[in-house]
């Protein structure tokens, strides 16, 4: 009885935590708050979905064939790491990009990687780093969750799903 206990005692935490942490783990690394924009291939005429998720916004690009893709990654480990590169068969190409103001223009320019330092979190974002997603070969609308999968230095692959929200 008194082992059953202790077996409850520390199972039940770590379940909750792995739980409330609503992220993806591996080797240090936790990837949460991943999400694309959304965008519509199609020009004249919306389908009702896109239509609906974009009443009152006034900004889902149609007939964009590009989109960006954003999240929050923690390395929990004691060892750097690097993001080198992500893989989503809903683009004929995707790069690591990062965003910098040079006077009054902001450029985007294609990276190798993007630096995970041990016990720190990076946030891909707009205005930094981010994901495009180019050459889109499908309209990213809806609920539906985007497959992809994320490439480290050290933590290997790592399979996400992506939210698609509206800018």
């Amino acid at each position: 009885m008194k082992w059953k206990w202790i077996g409850i005692i520390v199972l039940v935490p770590t379940l909750l935590f792995v739980f409330l942490a609503g992220c993806t783990a591996r080797e240090g690394i936790r990837v949460s708050d991943i999400w694309v924009r959304a965008a519509n291939l199609t020009s004249p005429g919306m389908s009702d979905q896109a239509e609906a998720m974009d009443q009152g916004h006034g900004n889902l690009k149609i007939g964009s064939t590009n989109s960006a893709g954003y999240l929050v990654i923690h390395n929990v480990g004691d060892q750097d790491d690097q993001l080198l590169s992500v893989e989503c068969d809903a683009a004929r190409v995707v790069e690591l990009h990062k965003s910098t103001l040079h006077g009054d223009v902001m450029q985007m320019q294609p990276v190798d990687a993007i630096k995970i330092p041990a016990r720190e979190t990076i946030e891909l974002k707009t205005g930094g780093y981010h994901i495009m997603l180019i050459d889109l070969n499908r309209s990213l609308v809806g609920d539906e969750k985007l497959p992809m999968t994320l490439v480290f230095e050290h933590a290997g692959r790592i399979d996400v799903e992506a939210g698609i929200r509206m800018p």
